[in-house]
């Protein structure tokens, strides 16, 4: 058997059975996109040309005014920030990211925090959380606008009763005249949701390329015309070809490969039959229900959910639910024999004892397991469970 990349490297293969993580490197190109890339190779692009023109198809696709392929939605996010505090103004452009006579300040809500916001900051911004122990209300954000406050920052979906609507949000906004920049990463399924919030009047969206079939490290701005092309400004060509304004972007730098199969990848999956996509995998996982409920010592059901994937209906995965009384091993235990093995197979923690906080199952999701390691992940179980 010939030797494989990673054992020259000297790297241990994962099965990844956890989904589009980061962590994982996010996911597999398709043929089309593959294909798509091996033709770009025969020439090179303009990069400034390739980013813009690029965008306006992706823009028509979604239906945005504008879009910009980004390396990632942290970049996404960093770079829709500095549009919003500059504009397509030379001299502000120049300022970041140490904003001195700009508003700077991003309004968001205290209840509605996650552990990406600071994407916002790192292009010179600050956030504004506001809000009380209980709620974060309209009246908070109202009272938080000053003449330093650069935009609003929402977290997509939203829609927790203990924070402001996008709706209520995007009325604000207009009313002091302010653009809201949205993190939907992976806010892609069904595939409208894509349009959604540009739609609905949002300045600016970010999404994670990983989550609509592209790679781990893309990522798309959708927004209005103006603000797109201020956020173009920021990118490693504004640096390239603007020089003297040295904008913030110059590391969050793509390959001429990676925006043409981002294209392809916004494409594939907006006419993707994602029926048969998501019924696909609730057949592979009724399988292995059947299959794995031949151990006594555990009990499989059903999982659904996870990014770009339908929150109910098909199953996209299994739970595999373990009684260290029965098994002699706690959920964590196997976690990491399976994480030990070689190949290793990573999985994820699944329910816990909410009393103990003691994690009492395992998640194996589909997304991107091949059928091959799907017989491989069924084998190292049962061997597990009958030791």
């Amino acid at each position: 058997m010939s030797q494989s990349i990673y054992d020259e490297i000297g790297v241990q293969p994962v099965i990844n059975a956890r989904g589009t993580i980061t962590a994982m490197g996010g996911n597999t190109p398709s043929p089309a996109m593959e294909q798509a890339m091996k033709e770009s190779e025969n020439y090179y692009a303009h990069m400034s040309e390739l980013l813009e023109k690029s965008g306006e198809k992706i823009a028509t696709l979604l239906g945005a005014e504008g879009a910009l392929v980004t390396s990632g939605c942290t970049a996404a996010l960093i770079l829709g920030a500095a549009a919003c505090m500059t504009g397509t103004d030379d001299k502000k452009i120049r300022e970041l990211p140490f904003p001195k006579t700009i508003p700077s300040e991003f309004i968001a809500q205290e209840h509605g925090r996650n552990t990406y916001e600071r994407s916002v900051t790192f292009a010179g911004a600050t956030l504004k959380f506001v809000g009380d122990e209980k709620e974060t209300t309209k009246q908070h954000i109202e009272e938080a606008i000053t003449e330093k406050t650069a935009g609003i920052f929402f977290f997509a979906p939203g829609g927790t009763p203990t924070t402001v609507s996008l709706e209520d949000v995007l009325k604000i906004a207009r009313q002091h005249n302010l653009p809201v920049l949205i993190d939907a990463a992976g806010e892609v399924y069904p595939p409208e949701k894509m349009s959604k919030y540009v739609k609905m009047g949002a300045d600016l969206v970010g999404y994670g390329g990983k989550y609509f079939g592209g790679f781990n490290s893309t990522g798309l701005l959708l927004g209005k015309k103006e603000l797109i092309k201020a956020a173009r400004l920021h990118t490693f060509m504004g640096f390239e070809t603007i020089t003297q304004h040295l904008p913030i972007g110059r590391g969050l730098k793509l390959d001429r490969q990676e925006i043409i199969g981002t294209y392809v990848a916004v494409k594939e999956w907006l006419n993707m039959n994602h029926e048969d996509r998501l019924f696909g995998y609730d057949a592979r996982a009724q399988k292995l229900i059947t299959e794995l409920s031949t151990l006594k010592s555990i009990s499989v059901k059903p999982f659904t959910g996870g990014p770009a994937m339908a929150e109910t209906g098909p199953a996209t995965g299994i739970r595999i639910f373990i009684e260290p009384g029965k098994t002699g091993k706690s959920a964590q235990t196997v976690i990491e024999m399976l994480a030990n093995d070689n190949p290793r197979i990573w999985v994820s923690p699944g329910e816990r004892e909410v009393s103990e906080e003691e994690l009492k199952s395992i998640t194996i999701n589909l997304q991107l397991v091949t059928l091959a390691q799907e017989k491989i992940i069924v084998e190292k179980i049962k061997s597990i469970f009958r030791e």
